[in-house]
């Protein structure tokens, strides 16, 4: 499959780019390719292509003999590629990065995209699941459930934009997020749990919020959604797309 990957991205973007900078006299007669990247963004553009020095990532590798801190590291000195990550400088892109490694390529992938969102959206859903749980103990069950549904939303959420979707991003409507949760959910793209705990949230809140109708949620109710909630923010967290900082 590797192979593959590398073979497309080379047919597809990296090859005709290399020959576009030959045409327009970019590239010098004797140029080495040793290092490509293809980089997504949220948006129906074509996408960039990087070579050599102009690729942006962080390698994560093995190590041939001990290498002290701050030493120079050549490729004679890495065993192998464990994974190369995107860093802060495309924080919501998708990536196709390969780097040329003892006669072969190295490769790695990841076409999710809004990571910076997503890594937002958790930190703010934690916060509310936070107050969630303040609420519940202090037997505020209104607070509790209205908490509850932007934290439960708000991770939905970060469990879907990682699409190249604008309609995820741009959309206003709790409704219209439900929805596609849902379909997502009978795709078994999401666990069934976390969508039950979304429509079940979805439910309670106009009663609760506004005092619309008639509102009972038991003690054993609250503890059961907060035991799901809590779960769905350790799977958001644990599959969220990763960045890393040129500052480390």
């Amino acid at each position: 499959m590797a192979e593959r990957v590398v073979e497309q991205a080379y047919e597809f973007w990296i090859d005709p780019e290399m020959e576009r900078r030959r045409e327009a006299g970019q590239l010098p007669d004797d140029f080495a390719l040793h290092g490509a990247q293809v980089i997504f963004g949220i948006d129906e553009r074509p996408p960039e292509v990087r070579l050599n020095e102009e690729v942006k990532a962080v390698a994560i590798v093995t190590a041939a003999r001990a290498i002290d801190k701050g030493e120079e590291v050549t490729e004679d000195d890495i065993a192998g590629y464990k994974d190369i990550i995107l860093t802060e400088e495309d924080p919501d892109a998708g990536h196709i990065t390969i780097v040329a490694h003892k006669g072969g390529w190295a490769l790695a992938f990841d076409f999710r995209r809004n990571a910076s969102r997503i890594a937002e959206h958790s930190e703010v859903a934690r916060h509310f699941l936070d107050t969630a749980e303040w609420a519940r103990e202090q037997g505020y069950a209104r607070v509790f459930v209205d908490t509850l549904f932007s934290a439960t939303e708000l991770m939905a959420k970060g469990m879907l934009i990682w699409q190249p979707d604008r309609s995820l991003l741009d959309s206003k409507t709790h409704r219209y997020l439900r929805v596609r949760f849902n379909q997502e959910r009978k795709m078994e793209n999401v666990d069934a749990r976390f969508a039950a705990l979304l429509n079940r949230l979805w439910q309670l809140r106009e009663p609760a919020r506004y005092l619309a109708r008639d509102f009972q949620l038991t003690e054993s109710e609250m503890d059961d959604m907060l035991v799901v909630a809590r779960e769905m923010h350790e799977v958001l967290v644990a599959t969220s797309p990763r960045r890393a900082s040129l500052a480390e």
